[in-house]
């Protein structure tokens, strides 16, 4: 049984020519046939009409059946490939998942080892900071470091913070060759014009000089070639007189006839 059918407006011009009862059995002999699929009982007039228009009506007929049934197939076909995209997208989704998942754990684990690594190395940093220095040589370089302090301190002009300058001193524990870059670099500054003025006034504390490696600082002589000799008065100069090229020849002397580091 058809859901409908269609009526062409040739069977209506054709019926206008039939009387009222003959047109009412045309209509309804097409109405049967195309519905119901029953061939009318019809006589005389209505009868040769509906002979006349029922090829068409096959036709319409065979025609609605093939719609049909392509559009079911087009469903199908439609269903199948919305199936199949469902089944790639979703195993293209999967692998999408997997990559991210496997990139987060390579990222995570390559985090984690970078901090372990930065980890380490401030250990190491710490170590290295609190870690006090073993001398090689034992109790001998231990006392070369100590003699070539206090050398230093006795050459040094400004006698202030002698225990934090030692700290600094121990901490640096100069070699033979750095102690003596050390002197000869002492023995220009304290000839230099800054700290010949104003009775040394501008000269630093020994800690600072030694922990800012000033030592490796330039310095300029005065214009005035003046030997350096502080004034014999405490009063003048509060840290005393000595004959520094005397003493300086003394201290290097001293180091590298000495013990070795």
């Amino acid at each position: 049984m058809a859901n409908g059918f269609t009526f062409f407006h040739s069977f209506y011009e054709a019926a206008q020519g039939l009387k009222e009862k003959e047109r009412l059995q045309f209509y309804e002999a097409i109405i049967n046939y195309s519905i119901i699929g029953e061939e009318p009982e019809l006589c005389d007039v209505a009868k040769a009409m509906f002979l006349l228009v029922k090829p068409v009506l096959d036709k319409s007929r065979e025609k609605s059946k093939s719609g049909k049934k392509g559009g079911e197939a087009n469903t199908k076909q439609m269903k199948s490939k919305a199936e199949a995209n469902r089944k790639q997208t979703g195993s293209k989704s999967e692998a999408n998942v997997k990559q991210t998942v496997s990139k987060s754990k390579a990222t995570a684990k390559q985090t984690a080892s970078d901090i372990s690594e930065d980890k380490d190395k401030e250990i190491e940093k710490d170590k290295e900071y609190i870690t006090p220095h073993t001398p090689q040589g034992g109790d001998d370089a231990g006392s070369a470091v100590k003699n070539r302090f206090d050398l230093f301190w006795a050459a040094y002009p400004n006698k202030t913070g002698k225990g934090t300058a030692e700290k600094s001193w121990n901490k640096l524990r100069p070699t033979k060759e750095l102690f003596s870059q050390i002197m000869e670099a002492l023995q220009k500054a304290v000839r230099c014009e800054r700290w010949v003025r104003e009775n040394g006034r501008y000269i630093p504390n020994p800690a600072t000089w030694l922990n800012q490696r000033r030592w490796e600082d330039e310095y300029t002589a005065p214009h005035v070639n003046v030997g350096y000799s502080y004034a014999t008065s405490d009063e003048e100069c509060p840290y005393g007189s000595f004959d520094t090229d005397d003493f300086f020849e003394a201290a290097l002397r001293s180091t590298y006839g000495g013990s070795d580091e």
